[in-house]
């Protein structure tokens, strides 16, 4: 009879677990933000038609967007940029009106 796991075995299950875990947080805990926030990266977000951005900031971990109707001008593409100090790990948002 066997007893415990073998390494491969152990492995497919943290592989399996991590996975999921991920799967989880990326529905719940809007994951992106959270990375693009703390970690660097990027992300777009993408305004509905006829939508202006006025403000956007982070509260937490969760960033938050101030918008109008936007009447009668183009539509832009704002981009926020993070300068570190260490040039490492910066962040960039892309906003984009349609």
């Amino acid at each position: 009879m066997k007893k415990g796991f073998t390494l491969i075995e152990l492995l497919v299950w943290i592989a399996i677990i991590g996975i999921l875990g991920f799967g989880v947080i990326q529905l719940f805990g809007g994951f992106r933000q959270i990375v693009t926030k703390n970690c660097g990266g990027s992300m777009t977000i993408n305004l509905d038609p006829n939508v202006k951005l006025l403000q956007a900031t982070w509260k937490e971990n969760q960033l938050w967007l101030l918008t109008t109707e936007r009447k009668d001008e183009a539509p832009k593409i704002y981009n926020f940029i993070e300068k570190s100090t260490l040039g490492i790990l910066q962040g960039n948002v892309k906003i984009v009106e349609k």
